[in-house]
């Protein structure tokens, strides 16, 4: 007769003992495995998020920076060829009659027909006119020769144009009154002096917004940077009265117009 095997049973508190064992083994595993482990891929991904933004804060910056480089270019290339006009002898005997003749006379006639065709002919000396707008002006502000002739007897304010040409030759301004109002312009000046150092005039160019707009296109990539750092200009560099104004010259991470 064969003797039957039977499998021998574990007692409840071996059970207890084997079960004890396990989960301190799994206590064990989370402790020095699987939470280091997730303690350094936060720490990882943290640290890869922040050299992300970092590296893409960098980008929008170089670009940001490259773009208002080149406007600064525009601004000087606009600037130099005003100055290339003051610095004509025949442009300046012409503006010096200008200032002294009778507005009423044949002569002052003459004579602003010859600035205007001067005026005329430095828009033409490139594809896209330098200039919507032409002035010039008396020491007083007095426009005594203007391309829009309804402007001409008028007066800006020559202190505000003055005391900024001390350090810009082009200033952005919400508004020159009283010929123009609540417009965002360019207004770029250089002062007639004679060689005695006295100021007697000076001549201006107006850039209207329409082609500002082509002038400012390469920063509307840039937005959200481009609009925050625009709406920083507009806040803190400009004044509401009498005109609007943002001083000129791009440097580094700053607009200077």
């Amino acid at each position: 007769m064969t003797a039957a095997h039977t499998t021998p049973q574990l007692s409840a508190k071996q059970n207890r003992f084997k079960g004890s064992l396990a989960g301190t083994l799994v206590r064990t595993l989370l402790v020095f495995t699987f939470i280091p482990l997730a303690l350094m891929a936060g720490a990882a991904y943290l640290r890869t998020r922040a050299l992300l933004q970092e590296q893409a804060a960098n980008q929008s910056q170089n670009l940001l920076v490259t773009q208002l480089n080149t406007i600064d270019h525009e601004i000087e290339f606009k600037e130099s060829r005003l100055s290339r006009l003051m610095d004509s002898g025949d442009f300046k005997i012409l503006m010096e009659l200008a200032l002294h003749a009778n507005p009423q006379s044949d002569e002052f006639r003459d004579i602003r027909n010859a600035v205007l065709k001067e005026f005329e002919l430095l828009n033409a000396q490139e594809s896209a006119p330098a200039f919507d707008h032409y002035l010039l002006l008396d020491k007083t502000g007095a426009i005594k020769i203007s391309s829009n002739q309804s402007w001409e007897g008028k007066a800006v304010d020559a202190a505000l144009i003055n005391e900024t040409l001390v350090e810009n030759h082009s200033i952005a301004m919400n508004g020159l009154s009283p010929i123009l109002r609540d417009e965002f312009i360019l207004v770029t000046a250089i002062q007639y002096e004679t060689r005695r150092g006295s100021t007697l005039g000076s001549i201006i160019g107006i850039t209207e917004k329409d082609r500002l707009k082509d002038l400012f296109q390469p920063l509307h990539g840039l937005a959200p940077a481009t609009s925050i750092y625009l709406h920083q200009i507009r806040s803190h560099k400009t004044r509401s009265t009498p005109h609007s104004l943002i001083s000129s010259k791009t440097k580094s991470n700053s607009l200077k117009l």
